[in-house]
């Protein structure tokens, strides 16, 4: 596969390009698609947009405002429908290197998307404006269950895919949002498992983050006795303080059941990855203490009753298994160790990832 570029007559007083345009105007469209929290979200101010949530200010004021509200079968609702919440740029703290590498490098689309929201529900938006022909895509973490979504959906076809790099891509879920969704709060790591920022219950009514639990297979989340949970089954999530009310319990079976279908998604579009061949590469992070391993004391989850083991082949949210598909192999390359450790919100600053980016998409 190739881009095509358009080829016309040079004449003697035509400026002729340096070898670095001549490759940059070769290069493929790049398509960035970003993961969980990696756009910042804001409301509509008479003064413009108006920020109220990012990494830099987790504690604004108007944070509520990212709850959404649960009624029947219908999708949710913004908590307050006269200041509706939406995605406004990407997270510079997490993306703002790799965009200045990217818009560098040639023409870049970088979509943002509502990530409070299932998959499902916001690619049929996003895909609007993609350009026609073929794509270079680069992914990071939940940046794959949307690109499963846009291929199973026909809104890009594999084959415009020229090259396709998926950096630390959340195929196994992350223990982390078990914690969150049971507790309400994050983690922090300081040799337990400790909580850090508390989100109360509002957390728990965002869809996507049900996407990104832990996947049988990968060997995260365990019984008593060793066997492999499911925490897309309702009947592993307590009766008390986590979902009270027979209401909250309903929407809660639909946003498991919905994740369960989405899943699905995603393990039909991993099949297809090995078709790519050397047209693909993971780039995965490691050697940041990670949970890779939670081992519950009865046949439910609760955090109260849990063992939690911390290992360093992760990227302090995905451990390393979790970056990687189940069943098969594919080209992979690993940043990181204990002495230099690459976490999962940094690995798209790094310079020897963009390095290594650079080297493969413009093979």
């Amino acid at each position: 596969m190739h881009c095509e570029i358009s080829q016309k007559p040079v004449s003697s007083w035509a400026r002729i390009p340096s070898k670095a345009q001549a490759r940059q105007a070769a290069r493929c469209p790049l398509l960035f698609l970003h993961g969980i929290r990696g756009s910042r979200l804001a409301i509509q101010s008479e003064l413009g947009p108006r920020i109220i949530w990012q990494l830099a200010d987790e504690e604004n004021p108007l944070g509520h405002l990212m709850a959404l509200h649960h009624d029947g079968e219908a999708p949710p609702r913004p908590v307050d429908p006269a200041r509706p919440v939406f995605p406004l740029d990407l997270e510079p703290d997490v993306h703002g290197r790799f965009v200045e590498w990217a818009r560098a490098r040639g023409e870049l689309f970088a979509p943002v998307w509502d990530w409070r929201l299932p998959p499902s529900a916001v690619v049929d938006d996003l895909a609007v404006g993609l350009p026609a022909g073929e794509l270079d895509v680069v992914v990071h973490s939940m940046g794959l269950h949307i690109l499963a979504e846009l291929v199973a959906r026909g809104l890009l076809p594999l084959e415009r895919v020229r090259r396709l790099a998926l950096v630390a891509p959340a195929f196994g879920g992350a223990l982390d949002i078990l914690h969150v969704l049971l507790s309400g709060c994050d983690r922090e790591y300081d040799g337990a498992d400790a909580t850090g920022r508390s989100y109360g219950s509002a957390v728990r009514g965002l869809p996507a983050l049900y996407h990104l639990l832990p996947v049988p297979g990968h060997g995260l989340l365990q019984d008593a006795a060793g066997q492999e949970l499911d925490p897309l089954e309702l009947e592993r999530w307590p009766l008390d303080g986590c979902v009270p009310g027979e209401q909250q319990r309903e929407i809660l079976g639909r946003l498991l059941a919905r994740a369960r279908h989405e899943r699905g998604t995603l393990q039909d579009f991993a099949r297809t990855l090995p078709s790519l061949g050397m047209r693909l590469r993971i780039l995965a992070g490691c050697g940041v203490p990670t949970p890779a391993l939670c081992r519950m004391d009865g046949p439910g989850m609760s955090c109260a009753s849990s063992h939690v083991e911390m290992r360093r082949d992760g990227d302090g949210r995905l451990a390393l298994s979790a970056q990687l598909p189940l069943g098969f192999s594919l080209p992979h390359r690993v940043f990181g160790d204990e002495g230099d450790p690459v976490a999962h919100g940094e690995i798209l600053r790094r310079p020897e990832v963009l390095a290594c980016l650079a080297s493969f998409l413009d093979s």
